[in-house]
């Protein structure tokens, strides 16, 4: 009975590719149609090593939109000087609460 490398006396097959990467899959109490697919997918192999991507989402076209927020001005104050030439003039009103009447401020600022 072969053994699986680990000291256990296992039923086991195992496929060794041309860049040397050895795969072992224990057959204890499997089908003989199952240990079939599983010497078939060992044969099929390329034998590349299984590469466990760090992210969750992989795309090619990344998203260039950037986080969603309400407050525009805020980021246009705190962006970029390049960006901030593009648009000199930010002008917004921001509705203000005193003793319970609303007045509105605005605000302008280069």
């Amino acid at each position: 009975m072969p053994t699986n490398g680990v000291g256990v006396s296992h039923h086991v097959i195992g496929s060794l590719s041309e860049n040397k990467n050895e795969r072992v899959v224990c057959v204890k109490n499997m089908t003989p149609e199952v240990i079939l697919l599983y010497a078939t997918r060992l044969r099929n192999a390329l034998g590349r090593n299984v590469v466990k991507l760090k992210t969750g989402h992989v795309t090619k076209h990344p998203s260039v939109q950037g986080t969603w927020t309400t407050n525009r001005c805020e980021i246009l104050r705190h962006s970029s000087t390049k960006f901030f030439t593009t648009l000199s003039v930010c002008f917004f009103i921001v509705l203000c609460s005193h003793d319970g009447n609303f007045a509105a401020t605005f605000t302008l600022w280069r």
